[in-house]
């Protein structure tokens, strides 16, 4: 489930029921987030699940967050909540939901909570969940940052790279959420990251919402936090849009990236532009197959690189082997080369593979 802390205490209330009073423990939820200095996002991910509700702030020069229920964080909040409640000094925080017999209250500690992690990030702290991330900070920094999201520097976790439309991206959330503990989330701007707990095993079966990609790191603790984030980026410069939205996804669909399985193709990402990409004419090709044939022609082809024959092809794709076949043929045709030996397929899975590193880094400077 999504939060911003491992503590047992921070255990969803939503089975309470609408409305329903609070229970006892949950004001200490906020002293354990004031002692740890907790960061604006993290504050809102806790309370959040804590109480099952969404909840949001808007500062008085009007920057804010909302969180969903599930721990989705978003920047900006539109327009203000009919229940949203007036802090001294101008900010406003808000849940939502039915409110509970202790609403005033519950809202009243909200806002300080919030307002006493505004100012420590006015004094020029990132927030922590950017902080365990960051390679360029000190260890003694992420350490503490991790302290702050509630992190064991012992616990294994694993960075999930997720990109897509923003809807997809947020069910994705949910998903993990339901099988593993989501400890925290940083959007770099390029794709949402989180990182996770008890998730491995369950990655592979996860149903991935149409058109969104992922992709995953190994397990790391938290000083390896930073490394595990470039993996999980690479990764998804590799990922393709989940064209449906059920598990499991053959190798050649590349929906689930797993970085530990690229090997030596890790690099291809991390040093070629797309300027040193374009100089090679297979990739010309596939643009070109692409443009006659449509987007399925090259389906077939990572499913023919990915697999030993056209028939097998033929089956993880879901069409009869002539169609395969046919399609191969006006491939070879145009490549110049079998693409159906082992030389040949070869070849196509490397020009295959410098065609979506070529085409993410478009993606990555649009942050779609």
């Amino acid at each position: 489930m999504l939060t911003g802390s491992d503590n047992p205490r921070e255990e969803t209330l939503a089975h309470r029921g609408a409305g329903a009073p609070c229970r006892a423990d949950v004001w200490e939820v906020f002293d354990e987030l004031l002692e740890r200095e907790a960061d604006p996002s993290t504050v809102l991910q806790s309370v959040a699940r804590v109480l099952g509700r969404g909840a949001g702030f808007r500062a008085p020069d009007g920057a804010g967050l909302t969180v969903d229920a599930d721990g989705a964080v978003r920047r900006g909040t539109g327009p203000l909540p009919r229940g949203a409640r007036r802090i001294p000094g101008g900010l406003q925080v808000w849940l939502d939901g039915l409110p509970c017999p202790e609403e005033d209250l519950l809202l009243r500690r909200l806002g300080i909570t919030v307002k006493v992690a505004l100012r420590q990030s006015a004094r020029g702290s990132l927030p922590a969940a950017e902080v365990v991330f960051d390679a360029n900070r000190r260890p003694d920094e992420r350490l503490t940052a991790a302290r702050q999201l509630g992190l064991s520097a012992a616990e294994l976790l694993t960075v999930i790279g997720i990109r897509g439309p923003a809807e997809g991206v947020q069910e994705l959330v949910r998903r993990i959420g339901k099988t593993a503990s989501v400890l925290c989330t940083y959007d770099d701007g390029k794709a949402l990251f989180l990182a996770a707990a008890g998730v491995a095993d369950t990655l592979q079966s996860l149903a991935v919402p149409t058109g969104v990609r992922a992709a995953f790191s190994r397990g790391v603790n938290v000083p390896d936090l930073p490394a595990a984030h470039t993996e999980a980026l690479l990764g998804l410069r590799y990922a393709l849009p989940a064209t449906h939205d059920s598990a499991p996804y053959p190798t050649s669909e590349a929906v689930l990236v797993e970085t530990a399985a690229l090997g030596g193709y890790a690099l291809l990402p991390a040093y070629l532009t797309r300027e040193q990409i374009d100089t090679v004419e297979d990739v010309h090709v596939l643009d070109a197959l692409r443009k006659a044939h449509g987007p399925e022609m090259l389906r077939i082809l990572e499913a023919v690189a990915a697999t030993d024959s056209v028939r097998q092809a033929a089956r993880s794709v879901y069409l009869h082997h002539n169609s395969v076949a046919y399609r191969v043929e006006r491939a070879e045709q145009a490549l110049g080369f079998t693409i159906t030996e082992p030389y040949g397929r070869t070849r196509l899975f490397i020009a295959l593979c410098l065609r979506r590193v070529r085409d993410s880094a478009e993606q990555d400077t649009s942050g779609t």
